[in-house]
């Protein structure tokens, strides 16, 4: 047992100087961003002597930011001097730069301030290129299995064939108009099938995430989906009135992979896209699910569609601060989900009630909401289930029920597990429901319960939680909404530790991901963090220049 606890007590004290050393490295970009090349040069200096502590891959990254700073800020002498500085350092402890890290800096120097460079990013796979003589270095970071930073180059030929990309682009054309045909050839089956059939074909569309670049990205067939149903009815979507035949045949489809593209749109940027799209054509399909003259199987399908973009529209509101909004978009859903007879489409709109009515201090309701969805879970999406549970953990932890609370969370920790047939599910599960999701949940139920219980317990299981999120994004990409709600709930959780490093770099992280994905919840869950940041080290000057990013 001794022995054991000896060993964790290692892990975690590496892991912690890992740490340190990333908020370091941050801090390189940080000043270098703000001009600030005293502090600049001061941090490299500290982490450019710790090779002890940090490893050989810190130290290169390190190196290979500062020089990088020096030549866009133009001092290049200084930049080829911290760098001979380095490589003396290194070699009197018998230590050497790999032969990648030479090649590269001899290129920043060659360059000059002809160019700018981007930075280097510490979470995500990224390509910086030199160009010269048809040849290129491209650098990519990654994370190992023990969470350390590995900094590989490698040297590719640049092709240049025009023939290429002629290919590329006629395979896209073929892909996407193979995607409009089956919509408008529907042969009159569940839409469901459609949009499921529709979810597979764009995913299979998806390249590695190291091929993106310089090719056509599906978010392009995703456009020319969601914008089916107005090229269709024209601009006056909202109010044509069409014969039922028409609608059922033509405009239901077309409006079935709108909704599955604006899903998949969702988990981007595209936030005011979404929302524009639906509120093109949702006042005619909420027409249509209420009319009574409307026959019963086409009022459910319409129901149905009606319903997922009310759920999208109460996300946009979400993100736009707009919460009252929000809960009367969830309400109207819940309300079409019971008209089309889809118990999963129904527990789902409660789950995002039940949320609403949490931004707005309703916690009776937002139980409600959550125990209304638990008397559902048959025959219901393991998934989904685990969000149920998750909510009513949130719910009763709000309200500082902690026995109640736990019991759902090992219920929610149980049903998520089991991730077969994700592919089969509906686009607003798989666009929005996942494990990404549910470790965030698991977050907000520690901290509901830190308010109430002040326990070291609650924090280190909120840290266990979160961290979780870093070996899944070595699995599969989770959304930039997701990620940016992980990077804020680990500057609150850095916050009530007193770990300030720890802050610097989720706070860091967090600017830039609202700075990608435009969420006003997001920017002010930033913000609300940074306020209790200055009043716990308000002479910290790490938080201070975070007030410089703003500007």
């Amino acid at each position: 047992m001794e022995a054991r606890a000896a060993s964790c007590l290692h892990l975690d004290m590496a892991r912690q100087e890992r740490q340190r050393a990333r908020c370091g490295v941050w801090l390189v970009h940080l000043y270098a961003q703000l001009g600030k090349l005293e502090q600049l040069e001061e941090q490299c200096a500290a982490l450019l002597e710790g090779e002890e502590e940090y490893g050989m891959e810190i130290q290169e990254e390190t190196l290979l930011a500062l020089v990088q700073s020096l030549v866009e800020a133009g001092y290049l002498h200084q930049a080829r001097c911290s760098y001979e500085g380095a490589c003396e350092q290194w070699s009197r402890k018998g230590l050497s730069g790999s032969e990648q890290l030479q090649q590269a800096i001899s290129h920043l120097l060659a360059a000059g301030r002809k160019h700018r460079f981007p930075w280097l990013s510490l979470t995500s796979l990224f390509h910086s290129e030199w160009l010269e003589k048809g040849s290129m270095i491209q650098w990519t970071t990654r994370r190992t299995m023990g969470g350390l930073l590995e900094v590989e180059a490698r040297e590719q030929q640049r092709v240049a064939s025009g023939e290429e990309e002629v290919e590329e682009a006629l395979q896209f054309g073929s892909q996407t108009a193979r995607l409009v045909a089956l919509v408008l050839q529907w042969d009159g089956g569940p839409l469901s099938m459609l949009e499921a059939q529709l979810t597979q074909e764009v995913q299979s569309m998806t390249l590695p995430q190291d091929e993106q670049e310089n090719r056509l990205s599906r978010r392009s067939a995703l456009l020319v989906l969601a914008g089916l149903p107005v090229g269709l009815l024209g601009r006056g979507a909202g109010k044509r009135v069409l014969a039922e035949a028409a609608m059922e045949a033509e405009v239901l489809p077309a409006c079935a992979a709108s909704l599955t593209a604006c899903w998949q749109l969702l988990n981007g940027t595209d936030l005011a896209l979404v929302e524009q799209t639906v509120r093109s054509y949702l006042p005619l399909l909420r027409q249509w699910a209420t009319d009574a003259a409307t026959s019963a199987v086409v009022r459910e399908e319409v129901a149905r569609l009606a319903a997922q973009g009310y759920l999208l529209l109460g996300f946009v509101a979400f993100h736009h601060l707009q919460f009252e909004r929000r809960r009367v978009y969830d309400q109207e859903a819940v309300t079409l989900s019971r008209v089309a007879g889809d118990r999963t489409l129904l527990v789902k709109a409660l789950t995002r009630l039940g949320g609403a009515c949490f931004h707005l201090g309703r916690t009776e309701e937002m139980l409600a909401a959550y125990q209304e969805a638990a008397q559902l879970l048959d025959q219901v999406p393991l998934v989904l289930q685990g969000k149920v549970q998750m909510g009513l953990a949130r719910a009763y932890a709000q309200e500082g029920n902690a026995r109640e609370a736990l019991e759902s969370l090992e219920r929610a920790k149980a049903s998520c597990l089991d991730e077969s047939g994700w592919s089969s599910l509906p686009a607003f599960l798989t666009a929005d429901e996942g494990q990404h999701m549910l470790i965030l949940f698991e977050s907000f139920v520690w901290f509901a319960l830190q308010k109430h219980e002040r326990r070291r317990e609650h924090l280190r299981a909120a840290e266990q939680a979160l961290a979780q999120a870093e070996g899944l994004a070595l699995k599969q990409a989770i959304p930039e909404r997701a990620r940016l709600g992980i990077h804020n709930q680990r500057a609150l959780l850095a916050i009530q530790e007193g770990d300030v490093e720890a802050y610097t770099c989720s706070a860091i992280l967090g600017f830039q991901g609202f700075q990608r994905f435009p969420s006003q919840m997001r920017r002010q869950e930033w913000m609300t963090h940074l306020k209790q940041a200055l009043a716990c080290w308000p002479q910290e000057r790490r938080v201070r220049d975070l007030l410089d990013l703003l500007v």
